[in-house]
């Protein structure tokens, strides 16, 4: 899901050189096609007069995959087990009703190649740093050297990797991820 806001690579508006001074995705990290959060978190913005609460906000967590299965939930359609394998029915929270759990408690990120994935999990975000890649702050887990975890609730900018502080919270998400990708979905 590469949304994030674009930096350099793709053309020159006359700003390039001034995105040291004020990156335009700040305080988030890196760019589209990112895993890091400014590669892809951006605000969904929904209109609906009579149904939808002008200036209502939600903090649920939500990706554009999930259109499917809300708008099947709207239309009162059954979605299919294998249509939308990572689709979640979101549409309460779109209507900026109340929930009394997550719509989904996770979100599987990837760019424009389907390896490495990203899994973000409440505020924790968990990277893979890809093939060759290796985190020398992994300390004595070498399991852990392909990966970067932070907590977004404490560093929106990525700029902590906790992997080694948080092996057992890591090692989860890993597991859970390898599962998801073993499955080829993430809804059950």
């Amino acid at each position: 899901m590469p949304h994030g806001g674009a930096i350099k690579d793709t053309y020159d508006d006359g700003t390039n050189s001034l995105h040291g001074k004020q990156p335009p995705n700040a305080p988030l990290r890196a760019s589209k096609g990112s895993h890091y959060e400014g590669g892809h978190r951006v605000p969904f913005i929904a209109r609906w007069p009579g149904h939808i609460a002008k200036e209502s906000v939600s903090g649920s967590l939500m990706g554009h995959m999930d259109a499917l299965a809300s708008f099947a939930a709207l239309t009162n359609q059954k979605l299919e087990a294998s249509a939308g394998p990572d689709s979640y029915n979101v549409l309460l929270a779109w209507l900026g009703q109340k929930l009394p759990q997550p719509s989904h408690d996770h979100l599987v990120l990837q760019t424009n190649n389907p390896s490495p994935l990203a899994l973000r999990e409440g505020d924790w975000m968990l990277i893979e740093k890809g093939a060759g890649k290796k985190n020398a702050a992994a300390g004595p887990n070498p399991e852990l050297s392909g990966y970067e975890l932070y907590n977004l609730a404490t560093d929106i900018g990525e700029t902590d990797n906790l992997a080694a502080k948080e092996t057992a919270r890591a090692k989860a998400m890993i597991e859970r991820l390898k599962s998801i990708r073993e499955n080829g979905r993430s809804r059950k």
